[in-house]
C-alpha cells in the first residue's frame, strides 16, 4: 500500500471502520507543479530517478480531528539531499565502543539512589537522575552499555517490569504524584545524552504532563460527543487498512508523528483556563459558533442580575463598586465577561486515571 492510496483505501473500507476513520481522520491529497530548467535534469534525475517524477507531485495530509495531530506525506522527500551527512554504522558502533567503562557501566558508585533506594531487576537498576525534571525523576540503567545490541521480549518486559516497580516506591513516597510517565530515547536522534543504554521515569502531581493529558481529554471528549471509545475506534481503522497486528491479545499499530503545532491546540488560552470541547463545525474545520444559554440558565442569571447591589448586563461598574463574580451554568466569570464568555460555555470533566489504583 502507497500513501498515495489513502483516500481510495477509506474509502474502500467497510461501514463501520469507513465510519470511524471520516470521524476521527480528514484526509486529501493535493498534487504540487514545478517547471525545472534544463541545467537541473542531471541532478533531478540523479536524485528522483525523472524529472517528470518531480514535475508532478501527490502530496497527502492526514489530521486527527480528535488531537489535532497532523502529518504531511510526499515519497520523493526521503530522496531529498542531506546537507550534514549521517554517520555510517560503522561510525556509531565506533562512537558506542569508545564510550564504555562510563558512570553508567558501574551504577552504584557512579550514579546516585533516589531517597526510598534503588530498584533492581534482572537486566538494569534504577538511580536518581542528576539533573531533574520532576519531584521523582529516575533512570533505569541498563546491564548492557551498548543502546542497540539486541533485545528479546522477555528484556524488555524485564525492563517495563523494574521501571514500573520504581514508579509504585516513588508513589508510595509521594501519594500526591500519582501520574507515572515513561520515556525511552536512544542515541541523538532521539535526544539522548548519554550513550549507555536506560530508561527514563517521572511521577508528577495534579495532571499527565500536557501532550497525554490532551490526548486523554481528547479522548474523553470523544466519547461523549459519539458514545465510542476513540481507542477502539483508531484501532478498527488501522485493523482495516492492514496497518494493525495483534499478539497476545495486544493491538499494535503506528502513529505518524504530527507535523506542527496549532495554536489554538494550547492547554491553556492567556488567562489560564483550560479550552473547551470544539463543537462539531470545529471537527468539519469550520468555526465554532456560540450556543445560546439555556433557559433556566438565563433566569438564573437574570435573578441573581436583579439582587441589590448588583449591576445590570451592561452596565458599567461605578467607582467603588465592587466586581462581584457569579457562578452561572456551572461557570465562574467576572460579570463584565459574562455576556459573551458564558455563551457556548460547556465543560466536560472527568476523574483523571492516577497510577495509585483508582480509575
Amino acid at each position: 500500500m502507497s500513501i498515495v492510496e489513502l483516500e481510495a483505501r477509506i474509502a474502500g473500507l467497510a461501514a463501520e471502520p469507513r465510519a470511524a476513520a471520516e470521524r476521527i481522520y480528514a484526509v486529501s491529497t493535493t498534487t504540487g507543479t514545478l517547471v525545472a530548467p534544463d541545467e537541473m535534469r542531471p541532478w533531478i534525475e540523479k536524485l528522483f530517478g525523472s524529472v517528470e517524477a518531480v514535475t508532478s507531485q501527490r502530496i497527502v495530509r492526514v489530521t486527527d480531528r480528535v488531537t489535532l495531530e497532523g502529518a504531511l506525506f510526499n515519497d520523493l522527500r526521503a530522496k531529498r539531499p542531506m546537507a550534514v551527512p549521517e554517520k555510517s554504522g560503522a561510525e556509531v558502533a565506533e562512537t558506542i565502543r569508545s564510550t564504555e567503562n562510563d558512570p553508567f557501566c558501574h551504577a552504584e558508585t557512579g550514579t546516585p539512589a533516589d531517597d526510598f533506594g534503588r530498584i533492581s531487576g534482572e537486566l538494569g537498576v534504577t538511580a536518581s537522575n542528576v539533573a531533574k525534571y520532576d519531584g521523582y525523576h529516575g533512570v533505569l540503567v541498563f546491564n548492557a552499555h551498548d543502546p542497540l545490541a539486541p533485545m528479546d521480549a522477555a528484556a524488555i518486559a524485564d525492563h517495563l517490569t523494574t521501571a514500573r516497580k520504581w514508579a509504585d516506591a516513588a508513589v508510595e513516597r509521594d501519594p500526591a504524584a500519582p501520574y507515572y510517565f515513561l520515556m525511552w530515547n536512544c542515541l541523538w536522534r532521539a535526544g539522548g545524552s548519554i550513550v549507555h543504554g536506560h530508561m527514563q521515569m517521572t511521577t508528577t502531581h495534579g495532571m499527565h504532563y500536557p501532550k497525554v493529558e490532551r490526548l486523554r481529554q481528547a479522548a474523553l471528549a470523544y466519547g461523549v460527543r459519539y458514545r465510542r471509545d476513540y481507542f477502539d475506534d483508531l484501532w478498527l481503522v488501522h485493523d482495516g487498512l492492514g496497518l494493525g497486528v495483534t499478539i497476545d491479545g495486544a493491538r499494535i499499530f503506528a502513529r505518524a508523528r504530527r507535523a506542527g503545532r496549532a495554536r489554538r491546540g494550547r492547554t491553556h488560552d492567556r488567562r489560564g483556563h483550560q479550552p473547551r470541547p470544539r463543537s462539531s463545525s470545529v471537527g468539519r474545520g469550520g468555526r465554532a459558533r456560540p450556543r445560546a444559554l439555556p433557559a433556566a440558565a438565563r433566569r438564573r442569571w437574570r435573578r441573581l442580575a436583579a439582587l441589590p447591589g448588583r449591576r445590570a448586563v451592561g452596565r458599567p461598574r461605578r467607582p467603588g463598586e465592587p466586581n462581584v463574580r457569579y457562578r452561572v451554568n456551572g461557570a465562574l466569570r467576572g460579570q463584565r465577561d459574562l455576556r459573551r464568555s458564558l455563551h457556548g460555555r460547556r465543560l466536560v470533566t472527568a476523574v483523571h486515571r492516577p497510577l495509585n489504583g483508582h480509575s
